[in-house]
């Protein structure tokens, strides 16, 4: 085949992608043995033909034709890369994301880190048990306060009551007052989208969290319009907005379809969408825009039942003398506990706290900007290029975040080899594949069933995985991001499950 003229610089191009397509066929697509990176330095590659020539497979596969893939497998005791595929292309990242703040927030704060809220009873106790004042809640950001997570742990409750009656306090003249000033406004990024605000998995941050910072919502279907409201838990001071249509069975909605939209300074929550109508009432978990509301409304109802008197009143602060007796200093349980549980769970809520957490470490505003900016900090200082991380959230939930391959499988790397002067191994924090969290369904019908520990990220258009392999004692880190692939989620997951097992075939 010939070309002149113009046609001869495609004629070139054609040429070489005949001769790559030859190549990938033979499998003898081979990668230069140091590649350059973001910043100009130079990262050793030293590729594993075979394990090369399964991700040269996977990579080329009809189905990513038209989207982003971004792979990386580097051996952890020497950081070399032994099979990659554009390992520096930044992608979205989804949940992986979560291994950054996590790792970030070990490095960080230490594997005896807690959370913290203190309790305090503000004001004089008379002879006759009268607090002439408050009881006042003060938070630090706890994520597992009142979890169903971490129920075993004991309840914040529980602990006031126990500790008012302790100290003789039979009648409080103020209210049970929550300082939720720790944690500045706005409660959520600016980078989510507003369609994930009022779904559980989109709950936002405050100085005090409660139940998961989720609430249920069920109501009556059975009438021309949805009525009877019921908000569990008992949160009195949020408004609740229906705008949700009734429809006969077979009549336009073939599903229930109910949204919210949360308001956080009112607070609110507005109902819209469509439900059956039916007999069985509807009932559906959202994020709870005030979750320091229900907290203080569980304190009041366990006051009133110990038969503690609450009359919930506005006292003048001059008429509050200062005297603080302190209640309750309530512990989160240790971080690598909170750690695992948000990584099996891919929680975004606990993961958003522990970013600000990290940002609030030098006494500065707990912020996600400060957050982020403490990652980059820590990485850098321990050699890794931060240049491809492109951090928007703690969680992974912007389309905003961004990450290579690389380095993620660096960070995976030096968080691993910091396991013994942290106290803590943090490839033991990921979900395991076929065993454990959101890996369950992943790996279980194949030869890798509990050996490969990783962490999943998938939102629309996006699967991602990085971890470690072996799970109990890792050689390797591997990652593996894919944008807008054009097959099913189900037949990528299948492709990634063939490319981990070509990847580290059993013996």
């Amino acid at each position: 085949m010939f070309f002149s003229g113009k046609n001869q610089k495609l004629g070139k191009r054609l040429h070489y992608n005949i001769m790559c397509v030859a190549a990938l066929q033979l499998g003898a697509i081979v990668m230069p043995a140091t590649v350059a990176a973001a910043d100009g330095a130079a990262r050793d590659v030293q590729p594993d033909s075979a394990m090369q020539a399964a991700v040269d497979r996977f990579a080329f596969d009809p189905s990513l034709r038209y989207g982003s893939v971004g792979v990386c497998v580097t051996r952890i005791d020497s950081g070399t890369v032994v099979a990659a595929h554009t390992p520096d292309e930044a992608c979205i990242t989804a949940s992986t994301m979560k291994t950054v703040t996590s790792a970030t927030a070990l490095e960080l704060l230490g594997k005896d880190y807690t959370f913290g809220t203190r309790v305090m009873a503000v004001g004089r106790i008379d002879r006759h048990g009268t607090l002439h004042g408050n009881i006042v809640v003060r938070g630090e950001g706890d994520p597992t306060l009142g979890s169903r997570y971490f129920a075993g742990h004991g309840s914040i409750v529980d602990s006031i009551v126990a500790k008012v009656h302790e100290h003789g306090i039979k009648k409080i003249d103020g209210r049970v007052i929550v300082d939720t000033s720790a944690i500045p406004y706005p409660p959520v990024g600016n980078c989510w989208m507003f369609d994930d605000l009022g779904y559980d998995y989109g709950a936002g941050c405050f100085g005090v969290c409660f139940a998961d910072n989720v609430l249920s919502i069920s109501f009556d279907r059975s009438g021309e319009e949805p009525t009877d409201f019921l908000v569990e838990p008992v949160t009195t001071q949020l408004s609740v907005d229906s705008r949700i249509k009734l429809y006969d069975e077979g009549e336009q909605m073939a599903v229930d379809f109910v949204e919210a939209v949360p308001d956080y300074d009112l607070p609110s929550l507005t109902l819209w969408g469509g439900a059956r109508r039916g007999e069985k009432r509807m009932k559906q978990t959202f994020a709870n825009p005030a979750p320091y509301y229900t907290l203080e409304d569980s304190v009041l109802r366990g006051l009133r039942y110990a038969d503690i008197r609450v009359k919930d009143k506005q006292l003048r602060p001059d008429k509050i003398e200062d005297d603080t007796l302190m209640l309750v200093d309530f512990r989160s349980p240790l971080l690598p506990e909170v750690l695992r549980s948000l990584l099996y769970r891919s929680d975004n809520m606990f993961t958003e706290m522990t970013l600000r957490a990290v940002a609030a470490i030098d006494g500065k505003p707990a912020t996600i900007k400060n957050g982020v900016a403490r990652v980059h900090e820590l990485w850098k200082q321990k050699g890794v290029d931060c240049v491809p991380l492109f951090m928007r959230d703690g969680s992974g939930l912007s389309r905003n975040n961004k990450a290579s391959a690389r380095f993620l499988c660096e960070m995976l790397r030096r968080v691993y080899a910091d396991r013994d002067s942290l106290g803590c191994d943090f490839s033991q924090l990921l979900p395991v594949g076929g065993v454990s969290g959101t890996l369950k369904s992943l790996l279980g019908k194949t030869p890798l069933c509990g050996k490969v520990a990783l962490k999943s990220g998938s939102m629309s258009d996006v699967q991602c995985f990085t971890g470690y392999y072996p799970a109990d004692k890792p050689e390797y880190t591997v990652t593996i991001l894919v944008n807008n692939f054009v097959c099913s989620r189900a037949q990528l997951r299948r492709n990634i499950e063939q490319l981990l097992v070509e990847l580290f075939p059993q013996k």
